[in-house]
């Protein structure tokens, strides 16, 4: 899956301290989707170091070849 990251994502994560490997990595590693604010939906997975990200995105895992990333940001 190719993913494109929008101008907002890329502020956000590196106002927040993520890298587009944690995404990657928390897109391979979900466990939960919910509906998102931003985005028709947001997927939830941990990162290598045990912490949780949610990423949300402009359509499902899978659906097609690239997917916009909208935003991401960690779980308390």
């Amino acid at each position: 899956m190719k993913l494109n990251f929008s101008s907002h994502a890329r502020n956000q994560m590196r106002r927040r301290g993520i890298t587009e490997e944690d995404v990657r990595a928390a897109l391979e590693h979900w466990n939960t989707s919910v509906p998102g604010k931003s985005a028709p939906v947001c997927y939830i997975g941990t990162v290598p170091d045990g912490r949780t990200l949610q990423v949300c995105l402009s359509d499902t895992v899978g659906s097609q070849a690239t997917i916009d990333v909208v935003t991401a940001y960690w779980k308390s």
